[in-house]
């Protein structure tokens, strides 16, 4: 059991790692191939996407490819996780996601360590990222009743290539990703100053969807 939570932290460390890349890689790379912001955004889409769904699809038989602390507090919240193993992974996936964003900085910039300002949080900006938190966890909530778990892997990089475009907030929808982005002077770094109140919306978010898909699992249940 220790070995396996070992081995499930150091993947989900990797795999927290390498979507930063992707997200604050995207960003610096749009951003020098383009002024325009409408390209920028959807290029970190695109890559955000992709990235995602591989580490999915290749990452789910090995740890379960959580990457997201909110998907640890759903699987806590389900009694499928113990307390001990979920905050091993969240600790691996924090780490991992602030060495994401360290080595795409070091990637573009030749300098690791930097941090952002940009000041993104505003009250629509924060039901933006409760939206957007509630999409992604309810999917992952009702899977195997609802949704074929082997759909996940396809139906999450979707719904967050959608979300970063329809939600003010563009859609951080993880805890760890939100911590890991002030690390970074790119576009898509945000100010310590918003950074509690996005993984306020996050958690939040998380716990609505736990309810909503527990209330449409037993309807569904009863029928």
């Amino acid at each position: 059991m220790a070995e396996n939570t070992v081995r499930n932290s150091v993947v989900e460390f990797f795999g927290t790692m390498v979507l930063l890349v992707s997200i604050v890689g995207s960003g610096f790379m749009a951003s020098e191939l383009s002024n325009d912001s409408g390209v920028v955004l959807l290029t970190m889409a695109a890559v955000i996407s992709l990235t995602l769904l591989v580490l999915i699809y290749v990452l789910m038989p090995v740890s379960g490819a959580f990457f997201n602390p909110a998907v640890v507090l759903l699987a806590v919240i389900k009694k499928e996780m113990k307390l001990a193993v979920a905050a091993s992974l969240v600790v691996a996936q924090i780490l991992g996601a602030i060495s994401g964003s360290l080595l795409a900085n070091y990637f573009f910039t030749a300098q690791p360590i930097q941090t952002s300002n940009i000041d993104r949080i505003s009250s629509p900006v924060f039901v933006a990222e409760v939206l957007a938190t509630f999409g992604l966890i309810f999917m992952i909530a009702i899977k195997k009743t609802l949704v074929a778990e082997a759909a996940l892997p396809f139906l999450i990089p979707a719904w967050i290539f959608a979300a970063i475009f329809f939600t003010s907030s563009t859609a951080f929808a993880n805890p760890a990703v939100t911590i890991a982005r002030y690390f970074t002077d790119s576009v898509s770094g945000i100010a310590i100053s918003s950074v509690p109140w996005f993984i306020l919306a996050e958690v939040l978010g998380a716990l609505l969807a736990v309810l909503a898909g527990s209330a449409l699992l037993k309807k569904k249940l009863a029928a």
